[in-house]
């Protein structure tokens, strides 16, 4: 007799979320592939390294919601479960109104100051292209300003249970840019410029789509509007998402770190070892995060209707469905070596440990995201956010410490990250089963 967890319409939406989200992730891998050498062949070698640092620079952007986005996720799913259609346009209406409003301001500012910057000798760029850059560093931030105020509706879909629809857009985003830049290698000459706008826009084009078809139809009761703007809303959206933004900033820091303190310590062929193995263990991180995507407001809707058994057994699921990824995990370290070579060939020697590491790293990391998803999905961070800050502020000294003077290399970098990580191994359950059990309080509740 099949489990009652097996046959509930909760299980089998997430079911198919997750399947839908992992065909949309491969084929918008596989479009970023693509556009590599279709981008280059448009515009060199040297125009291409120039825009990607450019775009690296200026999408990094999307930090203008201030974690608002995660915290409308969960606002949204909970103000559906209520059956309130009038909160929950107030609630989409402020977050709407709060984020364009940022946004709107940060591009004012940037118009005024962008003529002070010389990005040429940003970029290492020929001056002769000054104006140019210039001109598509102003564009691109515009419509990256646009693309982060359209960029709401996915954690609304996100908060309906409609993650593999997330995917969708990113990878009709996606796809539309390698068939804009296919246009302009075959129909116009050259031009980073065109190459940033068309990289830039096709997003922004699918988002607009979106938010007109979405808004239009299922959300149509919930479609923005300038009367149902409520401050305390707004505060309320800003103090969660203000949580959310501190965690993914400290985590951005430690992970930017990383890269600074193998380079400065091991030098470029350093970094070259640590990017190889990241990315070669990164792919088991990558599929249990899309495993893990549609649980985040699943849980939301199980904790408000008291349905906590679903809850454990969802949870005990993940832990099984991990210990196989563990097994994976040893099998990747087993093979590595035969994979380094069929895919970087015999130039690069990975050292073992280095490869060790990053399996514990992405073990320990798959772990604590098992219970993070559920803390995330009822809003208890607090705890969460001490933690990122802790990580965040010890991570250079003890990746110092144990790749030098404990003498462990480059693997000493991942190590570090792993032991700061394990402490959330021993909190994070705790805190899981003491909401579950209903005795948080403090910083437990929070």
């Amino acid at each position: 007799m099949r489990s009652l967890w097996a046959l509930s319409s909760r299980t089998l939406r997430i079911g198919k979320n997750i399947a839908w989200l992992l065909v949309f992730r491969v084929l918008g891998t596989l479009a970023n592939l693509i556009l590599v050498p279709i981008a280059l062949a448009y515009v060199g070698s040297e125009g291409y390294g120039i825009w990607v640092t450019l775009f690296a620079i200026l999408t990094s952007l999307g930090f203008l919601d201030l974690g608002l986005g995660n915290g409308l996720r969960n606002a949204f799913a909970e103000s559906q479960l209520k059956g309130d259609a009038q909160e929950t346009k107030a609630i989409v209406s402020s977050a709407y109104f709060v984020v364009g409003g940022l946004s709107g301001l940060f591009g004012l500012v940037f118009i005024l100051v962008n003529p002070l910057l010389d990005w040429a000798a940003l970029l290492n760029a020929p001056l002769g292209m000054r104006a140019e850059l210039s001109l598509l560093a102003q564009i691109v931030v515009l419509l990256t300003c646009i693309r982060v105020s359209l960029s709401l509706i996915g954690p609304i879909l996100l908060g309906d249970q409609r993650a593999a629809l997330t995917g969708g857009l990113e990878t009709a985003g996606a796809l539309l840019a390698v068939a804009a830049v296919v246009l302009l290698d075959r129909f116009t000459s050259a031009s980073i410029y065109m190459l940033g706008i068309a990289v830039t826009l096709a997003p922004i084009l699918v988002l607009l789509g979106a938010n007109a078809f979405f808004f239009s139809r299922r959300y149509r009761r919930f479609t923005p509007s300038v009367r149902f703007v409520r401050i305390d809303r707004a505060r309320a959206l800003l103090e969660t998402g203000a949580r959310f933004f501190g965690i993914a900033i400290a985590g951005t820091l430690t992970i930017s770190a990383s890269s600074l303190v193998v380079a400065h310590l091991f030098g470029p062929e350093g970094v070259t070892l640590y990017s190889i193995a990241s990315k070669y263990f990164g792919v088991a991180g990558f599929g249990f995060g899309i495993v893990l995507v549609p649980f985040w407001n699943a849980y939301t809707e199980a904790f408000s209707t008291g349905e906590t058994a679903w809850i454990r057994r969802s949870v005990r699921w993940l832990i099984r469905l991990w210990l196989g990824g563990c097994g994976v995990l040893v099998i990747m370290i087993l093979v590595s070596d035969y994979v380094y070579r069929a895919w970087i060939g015999d130039r690069i020697d990975i050292p073992l440990s280095l490869s060790v590491a990053f399996a514990g790293y992405v073990a320990i990391s798959g772990w604590n995201n098992i219970f993070a998803s559920f803390i995330n999905g009822v809003g208890r961070i607090q705890l969460q956010l001490y933690h990122a800050i802790l990580v965040a502020m010890a991570y250079v000294p003890l990746a110092i410490l144990l790749s030098r003077s404990a003498g462990m290399g480059i693997a000493g970098v991942v190590v570090a990250g792993s032991v700061l990580l394990f402490l959330g191994s021993l909190w994070a359950p705790l805190q899981y089963r003491r909401i579950v059990e209903g005795q948080a309080a403090g910083i437990w509740a929070r």
